[in-house]
């Protein structure tokens, strides 16, 4: 148990990667990128205006020596030269650690020595508190860092030095050094966190605001570091990512077999630190949940803070009065107790007599519905739902709601597929001016490239097909903007107000139109406001999309 809270970082990352890799294991594609996109920089240290001191906390435990001077030569190698590297080793039982810490310590390297086994959380406190730098980078004891890491942190920080915690991307290193795999994260997805530490590695954290919450937590080992950015997050939104391989983690033989299930309670432990965090965060919140198939992978259990009246707009394509019924008995059917008004909107005349509850609009332009819609007072919330649409989950209202309540929130879908089991929505970005669908056409329970079609995040577009929206935003958008009445500018219009729309994979809805919305090309007003947009709020720009599959962009 003493080495645990060392090794569990390395397991949940071979858990992740051997299970979600399966877009990116290519190592040809790989070491093509690496050779069009890395580059040896040449900028130096004194070119800087703002050369803030980093210091490279690594906390130490029993490890291969080898590895262990592999991962300070790494630091020494830094192309930025105002670090500091601070070691504290955790009362190894290997001499041959003090041996060559002793021999390495020096005035940019400092080495302490823990009398007894404190495990993780107490030995990366101690390095901290032996560093003096305005901003701590996290190492392991057995990985490295690339020699432009820092160089790039401090590049990002002279453009804005404003940014409280940067992290970048991420690969493996095999035992003979080899690279492999890697990770290419989203842009800051705020929603992300809350399902998995995809952050990882390179992060790098103001001192200041590590100070303020107290650094790392004791009795969260093995989830420290997704503790330290929960609590952190909570006091800052100032988070940039740096869409480079700055990290390198080795894959050391033999260190998941044994580890995986006798250490799973380190992933009841970071369940607890989200509990928690949401707790701090004002959400109401029931629990955390642990998806069986992906070890780190959470689900919040979220409940509506308020249960106000909503309007639920059913919008009819089909003309088809037994599938509007259909869809009109589902609603009916739904385990709730919010009050909602049931209204059906078409394009085209059709024969509603004889059903009850609902309101019936008609008119040739949907912008006519959309100044009907402005007309709602003391309605909290909209839901469309076309009725090509059929919900699978008997609580899917609350679902969506949870979310859009939120001041922070636009747009909430969930997974929507097709009646053989096939994608159709699982999110959708923006790409080279056009719409995309990640997975689009995939079996409905595949992962997907770091498991994103199984985890709540933000998206940059949510589903016309089916979302839920606070009806102020909706109603405020449409008054300003109603000769445009567009979904995507919408969409979009929401995220340049720092409101993100989401996408809730646990509420999953079957559609009998396989169709992309729009075919992705965006509508008018969504096109005139790609300005700002040259890439996506949330895609790595080293990722592209064909045929729906997620591969590396060479």
């Amino acid at each position: 148990m003493v080495k645990f809270g060392f090794v569990f970082s390395k397991i949940s990352r071979l858990i992740h990667n051997k299970v979600l890799h399966n877009s990116m294991e290519n190592i040809d594609s790989y070491n093509a990128w690496r050779k069009k996109h890395e580059e040896k920089r040449t900028m130096i240290s004194s070119k800087f205006s703002y050369q803030p001191k980093i210091s490279v906390l690594m906390p130490v435990y029993n490890v291969d020596v080898n590895w262990l001077m592999k991962a300070v030569e790494s630091v020494e190698k830094q192309r930025y030269s105002n670090w500091e590297l601070c070691i504290v080793d955790d009362c190894s039982s290997n001499k041959l650690i003090r041996e060559y810490l002793l021999m390495k310590e020096s005035e940019k390297i400092k080495v302490k020595f823990l009398e007894k086994n404190s495990h993780i959380s107490i030995t990366s406190n101690e390095a901290f508190e032996l560093s003096t730098g305005e901003f701590i980078a996290l190492l392991d004891h057995d990985d490295e860092i690339h020699e432009n890491a820092l160089l790039e942190v401090v590049t990002v920080l002279n453009h804005d030095n404003m940014i409280d915690l940067i992290y970048s991307d991420e690969d493996k290193l095999s035992m003979e050094s080899e690279r492999m795999q890697p990770a290419f994260k989203t842009h800051w997805n705020s929603e992300l966190l809350f399902s998995f530490m995809y952050v990882g590695h390179l992060g790098v954290y103001r001192r200041r605001i590590v100070e303020e919450i107290g650094g790392f937590r004791v009795g969260f080992e093995g989830a420290q570091d997704y503790d330290l950015i929960l609590r952190f997050t909570e006091k800052t939104n100032r988070v940039y990512h740096i869409p480079k391989i700055l990290y390198h983690w080795r894959m050391i033989p033999g260190s998941t077999a044994v580890e995986v299930n006798s250490k799973s309670y380190a992933y009841d432990r970071g369940r607890i630190a989200l509990y928690q965090s949401l707790l701090r965060r004002g959400h109401n919140c029931s629990g955390v949940e642990e998806d069986p198939f992906i070890r780190g992978n959470y689900r919040p259990l979220l409940r509506l803070n308020k249960k106000n009246p909503i309007a639920i707009f059913l919008i009819a394509l089909s003309n088809n009065k037994s599938l509007i019924q259909e869809r009109i008995r589902d609603i009916e059917s739904l385990n709730t107790d919010i009050e909602y008004d049931i209204i059906v909107f078409s394009t085209d005349p059709i024969d509603l007599m004889g059903i009850k509850n609902i309101t019936y609009s008609y008119n040739k332009l949907f912008v006519e519905m959309y100044k009907y819609l402005i007309n709602f007072e003391h309605i909290e919330s909209f839901v469309f739902i076309k009725d090509t649409i059929a919900a699978q989950n008997s609580n899917w209202l609350e679902g969506l709601l949870v979310y859009s309540e939120r001041d922070d929130v636009g747009c909430v879908s969930g997974k929507i597929v097709s009646q053989s089991g096939k994608i159709s929505y699982s999110g959708s970005f923006i790409e080279n001016g056009c719409k995309i669908y990640p997975n689009f056409n995939d079996n409905k329970d595949e992962f997907g490239y770091l498991g994103r079609i199984r985890r709540v995040q933000n998206v940059t577009f949510a589903s016309s097909n089916c979302f839920s929206v606070r009806s102020t935003l909706f109603k405020n958008y449409m008054l300003e903007n109603l000769s445009l009445h567009d979904f995507d500018g919408f969409n979009l219009y929401l995220i340049t107000e720092n409101i993100g729309n989401i996408y809730n994979p646990y509420f999953e809805f079957v559609t009998s139109n396989m169709d992309y919305d729009n075919d992705g090309q965006l509508a008018p007003h969504g096109k005139e406001l790609l300005v700002g947009f040259e890439e996506d709020r949330y895609l790595n720009p080293n990722t592209k999309f064909e045929n729906g599959k997620i591969l590396i962009n060479i």
